[in-house]
């Protein structure tokens, strides 16, 4: 009986130690090998290879993990669910874990246990930008669960300084008519302090998780204190479905009205709108991973020019770009921006082309900064009788905007600064212009 035992305690070590070698468990240099298809986008080839080497009796935490990454971006999202929370299984005080079964639970339409593990690892006080990608997870939910409406209301008030308001050369004599002629000082580049009010209100109505109808409306109003025949009065609305069939996908289709009036003294009161522009503005964005996500924003409308009838044009835009959201870095985006402006005369009607770059980053929980950049080129479609060659501009942007978020006042501290530089092919419309502002914003 004995002789029996041991034989088949012999055949029984023999068959684990088979098995065992034909399961070796992930080893570092395997990790490191899946690590780097991993970066470099090949996660289907990272999973299958992960796959052929686990072995779920000998596989740590940092086993489990890896296979969990690897299976979320390929998109098996049962064996990553499984993977993350046998590393919690193995390490509860995970929070790299935690944080990516949420995401992969958000997913399956598991928003509460996803919102639990959420406010768990928030609650850790994490990094700033950690805490921030939480945020966006946590409302991202929020109003993908919540039907009825949802409303929010802000008023940002504040004052700034334009060093070109009526964006205007700062050269002294141009060519007109193959002539020089010298511009009067109204004519050049002109500066001045400013105040501004501006009053926003969103509406949203969700129907379910995949439809809601969204309404934007603002109110702005903004005042030179030396520059009087600049001041201006803007409405902006919008209003349209948001369809939302995955978690991933989300389309907007608003239809839009912006008007514009400034109060120049030389206009009598009825003549002094400037610009009623209405269309519409399909959005897509989409998300690849929780890291990058594809974005498409189009415009199609028509601006009217009340006192230039010659200006009023049917306008077409679209930008397609990228976002990559990352743990540490913050969010960067970069672009395309091309466009079409077919105007009642030729010499206004152009084209236009370049690019966008942006980064954004929470250095602290309530301290958000965002970086912005844009080139474009806009080539015009015919001569200016007065010139003597067609219009081509260069026009770079570069700005910052920084938000506070103050609990002692209840509400955001905005600063924001930007530079234009516009080179043109005909001198008169070169400038170049500089605009900061300090403002406060509540929320109610």
């Amino acid at each position: 009986m004995n002789v029996r035992l041991s034989i088949t305690a012999a055949v029984a070590a023999l068959m684990a130690l088979g098995c065992g070698a034909a399961q070796a468990a992930i080893t570092p240099q395997i990790e490191a090998q899946a690590s780097q298809l991993l970066n470099e986008g090949k996660a289907a080839e990272a999973y299958a290879l992960l796959r052929r080497q686990h072995s779920p009796a000998n596989a740590g935490p940092q086993q489990w993990f890896i296979l969990g990454v690897a299976a979320y971006r390929a998109r098996d999202l049962g064996t990553a669910e499984t993977a993350f929370r046998q590393t919690l299984a193995r390490d509860p005080s995970s929070q790299r874990a935690k944080l990516e079964l949420a995401r992969v639970l958000q997913e399956k339409g598991d928003n509460p246990e996803a919102e639990r593990l959420f406010r768990d690892v928030r609650s850790q006080n994490p990094p700033a930008q950690v805490a921030a990608n939480i945020d966006r997870f946590l409302s991202m939910m929020q109003n993908r669960d919540q039907q009825g409406h949802a409303y929010r209301a802000r008023v940002t008030v504040g004052a700034g300084y334009d060093s070109n308001v009526n964006q205007a050369t700062s050269a002294h004599q141009v060519t007109l008519f193959g002539l020089p002629f010298t511009l009067n000082r109204d004519a050049r580049k002109s500066g001045s302090a400013f105040g501004f009010i501006k009053a926003e209100f969103d509406q949203v109505y969700r129907f379910d998780r995949n439809f809601a109808w969204a309404t934007n409306l603002s109110l702005g109003a903004r005042r030179y204190f030396g520059q009087g025949d600049y001041d201006s009065y803007t409405v902006n609305a919008a209003t349209g479905p948001v369809f939302q069939p995955g978690d991933r996908t989300t389309i907007l289709v608003p239809v839009f009205v912006n008007v514009m009036r400034v109060e120049n003294s030389k206009l009598p009161s009825s003549q002094r709108f400037y610009t009623n522009e209405y269309g519409i503005a399909p959005q897509v964005r989409y998300s690849l991973s929780d890291v990058v996500s594809l974005n498409l924003a189009t415009v199609l409308g028509h601006r009217q020019y009340f006192e230039q009838g010659d200006r009023s044009a049917h306008v077409l835009r679209a930008a397609p770009g990228v976002d990559v959201k990352t743990q540490s870095a913050g969010v960067f985006s970069a672009g395309l921006i091309a466009g079409r402006e077919i105007a009642r005369s030729s010499i206004y009607s152009n084209r236009s082309f370049g690019g966008t770059l942006g980064w954004q980053y929470a250095f602290a929980k309530n301290f958000v900064v965002s970086l912005y950049g844009s080139h474009e080129q806009i080539n015009y479609d015919a001569q200016e009788a007065m010139n003597d060659r067609v219009r081509k501009d260069t026009k770079t942007v570069a700005g910052l905007d920084a938000i506070y978020q103050s609990d002692l006042l209840a509400g955001d501290i905005l600063l924001s600064y930007s530079h234009v530089w516009n080179q043109s092919s005909v001198r008169l419309y070169h400038y170049e212009r500089d605009m900061i502002s300090l403002g406060y914003r509540k929320r109610f």
